[in-house]
């Protein structure tokens, strides 16, 4: 693990109105209280100000000469494809999970420029912890978790989005997987992500080939059997061989690896925050 992420390591950050824009506009896209078609707008709208954020960071990073303009480096940064990647969400369906890491991005952001003095004076206590333990060091790193964790859901919902919306969700579902691998060579978060998820599916993988022979054996006892109930030796194998089954170091890893993937998902809105 690198060192300890700062606040400087968290995108999204130099303009607190694009911030606060991008917050409010994604909860009403989500949450669609002023209809569809303003949810639409509101999706619109958080795009635009994550497309200008992500030009703002471009333009912070690289130096302004036209000699930036010809350096390959430039071109294949992460931060200039998801510019491209924002481009193209303008004219695209909306995509699953997209707006989830600026969220968090742009509410960390948010509750650092306010400061502890004023969270402090928030009347509504679970609101007023739950910024203080974002805007502290343990938040900084599950804001990056969440965010490269959200990324990934991005593209594992790719395939859905190519049967919803076919052809038009070609080009965007393509140019997100380019960005995200530049990420996965850039960020230890994404990398960790995926490493993660590409094991739980390989448990999970185990899980479902075991229980393929179980139910196989199992119908071959049942077909070989004179009888319309199995001897009570065999009954006795049978529950031995499910109990192996469900009950293996890599089936207990299966049994933990949903809950697990859905509360690192959601504890940046649900889990309490640990005090010191």
């Amino acid at each position: 693990m690198p060192a300890a992420p700062t606040a400087a390591d968290v995108p999204g950050g130099g303009d607190l109105a694009l911030c606060a824009s991008v917050v409010v506009c994604s909860l009403l896209y989500i949450v669609p209280i002023l209809g569809a078609g303003r949810a639409i707008q509101c999706y619109r709208i958080a795009l635009g100000s994550v497309l200008v954020l992500t030009g703002l960071t471009l333009w912070r990073r690289w130096p302004k000469t036209f000699a930036t303009l010809k350096d390959p480096a430039f071109f294949q940064s992460p931060d200039f494809g998801f510019l491209m990647v924002c481009f193209l969400l303008q004219m695209s369906p909306p995509l699953p999970f997209v707006l989830m890491p600026h969220v968090a991005y742009g509410a960390f952001h948010l509750v650092r420029a306010l400061g502890p003095d004023r969270i402090g004076r928030v009347p509504f206590g679970f609101v007023r912890e739950r910024a203080t333990w974002l805007g502290s060091d343990e938040g900084i790193q599950m804001v990056l978790a969440f965010g490269a964790l959200s990324e990934i859901m991005v593209a594992l919902f790719t395939p859905v989005t190519l049967v919803v919306h076919g052809a038009r969700g070609i080009a965007v579902s393509f140019v997100y997987g380019q960005y995200l691998t530049k990420r996965y060579k850039t960020s230890w978060w994404t990398r960790t992500s995926i490493v993660a998820l590409d094991e739980k599916v390989f448990d999970a993988w185990r899980i479902l080939a075991k229980g393929a022979v179980f139910l196989r054996i199992a119908q071959q006892q049942r077909d070989r059997s004179s009888s319309s109930q199995l001897p009570f030796s065999r009954i006795i194998q049978e529950v031995w061989y499910f109990k192996q089954l469900f009950f293996a170091p890599e089936a207990k890893r299966l049994q933990n690896a949903a809950p697990a993937l859905v509360s690192s998902y959601l504890s940046f809105c649900l889990s309490p925050p640990e005090t010191q």
